[in-house]
């Protein structure tokens, strides 16, 4: 956790240190071994700079470094309910 404290400070100017509940997310990015591609997870050079990693579909779930779950975000839920009413759509078909 401190090596993680030291990286987010150099890199941010943070003055606040991460804790262990702090909800963090992860983007995917794709590279040579020399030089970054410009290429987030599938996203093109030519994407809308105005969107967030969330909105361009490259940001992962929160997670914690104590292993706790986040509570879910909506959408979560709604992808729950699509699939419990697909799925009782098909039990009542059948």
């Amino acid at each position: 956790m401190s090596s993680l404290n030291a990286a987010f400070k150099s890199i941010t100017g943070a003055t606040t240190d991460l804790t262990e509940s702090t909800e963090m997310s992860f983007i995917v990015i794709t590279s040579n071994p020399n030089s970054l591609n410009q290429d987030f997870g599938g996203v093109g050079k030519d994407f809308d700079g105005d969107l967030s990693w969330e909105e361009l579909g490259i940001s992962s779930s929160s997670y914690t470094a104590d292993g706790k779950s986040p509570v879910p975000e909506p959408s979560t839920y709604a992808l729950l309910f699509g699939l419990v009413a697909l799925g009782a759509a098909v039990v009542r078909r059948r």
